[in-house]
């Protein structure tokens, strides 16, 4: 059985990433980052076996995905979040009707369901939060505050953290949902500004792993 699956991720590769060595799959790319489909890099064909393919080059585990989430740099998609467990990041992936899955975040230091309350760097800043405070990326809903309060509101409306985890050294990502609706927060860990920069329609949903 294992046989005719690797049988069938071979005649996938090569349209799709360069060969490398010495892993578990090497006809297939190293990971996500390194991949590239129709010109785009981080993208991959929209086919299972060969994002399993590129999935275990890189240690990761599929833990979660979204139906239908749009953010201010991502078009309407369903979200696929893959995750490192040893090296605690992730990507989140679109997949849209063209084909092809491609990176949008590589997001570091990632903590995931109740780990996120109460993370110390983002509700220990002090400063009332100013409206230049809040301009800092694109908002898809014109709402802003502090780290504290946002989280504060949404978690007594029912709302749960997902995840969290940094894009860079200063920027961090936050996503909750409840039943129906999701947000996707974007925080500027120097002053504590949070912004919506996505909405989703339905909830996360939570692979084991």
């Amino acid at each position: 059985m294992i046989k005719r699956i690797l049988l069938g991720f071979l005649f996938l590769s090569a349209p799709y990433g360069a060969v490398a060595k010495n892993l578990p799959l090497p006809s297939f790319p190293a990971s996500f980052e390194v991949a590239e489909y129709q010109g785009k890099k981080g993208c991959i064909v929209d086919e299972p076996k060969y994002q399993f393919a590129v999935m275990q080059n890189e240690g990761l585990v599929a833990a979660g995905m979204h139906p239908l989430l749009e953010t201010t740099g991502t078009e309407v998609h369903i979200m696929n979040f893959l995750y490192h467990p040893n090296k605690r990041y992730g990507y989140t992936l679109s997949l849209r009707k063209d084909g092809m899955q491609c990176v949008y975040n590589k997001i570091l230091n990632m903590r995931l369901g109740d780990e996120v309350k109460n993370t110390p760097a983002n509700t220990t800043f002090k400063r009332p939060i100013t409206e230049q405070d809040c301009n800092f990326d694109t908002k898809a809903i014109n709402l802003c505050g502090s780290y504290k309060s946002i989280t504060a509101r949404l978690s007594k409306a029912g709302y749960r953290y997902n995840w969290q985890g940094d894009l860079d050294e200063r920027y961090k990502i936050t996503l909750l949902s409840n039943e129906t609706q999701s947000f996707y927060l974007k925080t500027d860990t120097l002053t504590s500004a949070t912004i919506f920069i996505g909405l989703g329609e339905g909830a996360y949903k939570t692979y084991e792993f």
